[in-house]
């Protein structure tokens, strides 16, 4: 047993070190097409399908909106995509190829036969590596879903009760939230003298994701200074005759590197009881900094 705690007997490692030298055996390869790997991935999957929205394309990248949204923002501006929110649902973003972004397959082309020939393996070797992973990650997947099946156990319970709806009281079971609520301005309202939902749902939002955040630094034994995270909620009408909601996450965390940021942010996204329960319903973007106080 002593054994498995030596780290040349970890399955893990050699995995971990190999896709590490896999991306840097594609960065030259993709730079001569200004492309980075996630870029190149996406790519992949619309020179396959010419257009996805955010959505399938997350599915299919495994990547969450707040990561996907601002990489597509950078395809965007070098003109390889087009965004465009659909006529049916202004929940859903289309993602298209332009004439440039056609264009570039046909250099991208032989990426992966120079890929192969750096790395001084066969095609059926690396084909038979593949199906291993794919294997194991659907196993793995399956049993996650299985476990997405049970029955959460809640650990903490709290009712609100509203009366009147946007222009009425909302109040806690407790007591400790007692407040008027109106419509604001840009809907209808007088005024902006008075809280209403997108102002609670943004305030319980940031403390809950700056939690998250917070837990990941921890957990990663990360020195930082003190963070702070502001949530930009927005509502508009969708063309299904309703309305829909949209959230900005800034998060500023002192002490590390926008890189360092950027990858404790996305990682508090996954961890977030409001990320998980948003995600795929609502479009939220992350944005990072770095500011000492």
């Amino acid at each position: 047993m002593k054994k498995l705690q030596i780290l040349s007997q970890q399955v893990c490692f050699p995995i971990y070190a190999f896709a590490k030298e896999i991306i840097n055996q594609y960065r030259p390869l993709l730079d001569a097409v200004d492309l980075t790997y996630p870029q190149y991935l996406a790519m992949l999957v619309l020179w396959e399908f010419e257009s996805q929205t955010v959505n399938q394309l997350g599915e299919k990248l495994k990547l969450d909106s707040g990561t996907l949204t601002p990489l597509l923002k950078r395809m965007e501006a070098k003109l390889l995509v087009t965004r465009i929110r659909s006529s049916t649902d202004e929940r859903v973003v289309n993602i298209a190829l332009t004439q440039n972004g056609r264009a570039l397959q046909i250099k991208a082309s032989n990426i992966p036969a120079q890929l192969i020939e750096s790395m001084n393996v066969t095609v059926e070797e690396l084909e038979e590596l593949k199906n291993i992973i794919s294997k194991i990650s659907n196993k793995n997947n399956k049993n996650n879903k299985n476990n997405k099946n049970n029955k959460m156990k809640i650990i903490y319970n709290i009712t609100a009760t509203a009366l009147g709806g946007r222009n009425g009281q909302v109040k806690s079971e407790n007591g400790i939230l007692d407040l008027a609520v109106q419509y604001p301005k840009a809907l209808g309202g007088a005024n902006d003298d008075f809280a209403n939902p997108e102002m609670l749902f943004a305030a319980g939002y940031a403390a809950c994701f700056d939690s998250a955040l917070n837990l990941v630094i921890k957990k990663e034994k990360i020195e930082t200074g003190e963070t702070s995270v502001s949530a930009t909620v927005g509502i508009g009408p969708n063309t299904s005759g309703g309305f829909a909601l949209e959230a900005a996450l800034h998060a500023n965390i002192p002490g590390v590197t926008i890189e360092l940021a950027q990858d404790l942010i996305e990682r508090a996204h996954q961890v977030c009881p409001y990320s998980n329960a948003t995600r795929g319903n609502m479009e939220v973007t992350l944005t990072v900094s770095n500011d000492e106080a």
